[in-house]
């Protein structure tokens, strides 16, 4: 079974989600390269789950550095 574009980019949304109840992990600012390593994916694909989990309220992007995302703590 192949996996469309639209479910891929929910199983990673619930990756992202599940590294919500790691104190060690939303200690520190989510940044592309460390989702990248935590979830062993590529750059672009990265990109797109951050840009996914912003647009539904699970990051948000940091006043200063528009590089640095943090969870939601409304989430």
């Amino acid at each position: 079974m192949q996996l469309n574009l639209d479910q891929l980019h929910e199983s990673d949304l619930q990756k992202l989600e599940a590294l919500i109840g790691d104190k060690e992990f939303i200690a520190h600012p989510v940044t592309v390269s460390r989702i990248q390593r935590h979830l062993r994916i590529g750059y672009n694909r990265a990109c797109h789950l951050i840009e996914n989990a912003r647009a539904k309220g699970i990051l948000i992007q940091d006043k200063d550095n528009p590089l640095l995302n943090h969870f939601s703590t409304t989430k």
